[in-house]
């Protein structure tokens, strides 16, 4: 006895509950590096989050405190272009946040540019 192996250590059953030890262990390391790569993830994300927020907050301070929006009146026809039957009214394009203003303005301009007794009341 004593220092020599054992007949047990030969046995299948033995080989088999060693594999399954091997693959345990193996299990628990993937495990610890799953939960350390789902921490780094969330770190990110938190980071990311952050970032955002940031970027947010100065475009609303500069969109609340910046210079009032241009206005891009476009030219009735361009060079070349056929004559059309009937011009439509000039367009105006308000590059801004107010499309309100754009639509006041577009019935004021419509409105200016039909004859008189169209739109106006039956009284």
């Amino acid at each position: 006895m004593g220092c020599a192996s054992s007949k047990q250590d030969e046995l299948p059953a033995v080989a088999l509950c060693r594999e399954r030890c091997v693959f345990l262990d193996e299990a628990i390391h993937q495990c610890y590096a799953l939960a350390e790569a789902h921490l780094a993830y969330v770190h990110s994300l938190r980071a990311v989050g952050a970032s955002l927020h940031r970027f947010f907050d100065q475009d609303l301070t500069y969109s609340a405190a910046g210079p009032p929006s241009p206005v891009l009146n476009l030219p009735a026809k361009r060079k070349g272009d056929p004559e059309p039957s009937g011009s439509p009214p000039e367009i105006l394009i308000f590059l801004c946040h107010e499309p309100e203003l754009a639509l006041q303005e577009a019935i004021r301009k419509d409105a200016r540019d039909q004859p008189p007794g169209i739109g106006s009341s039956l009284g």
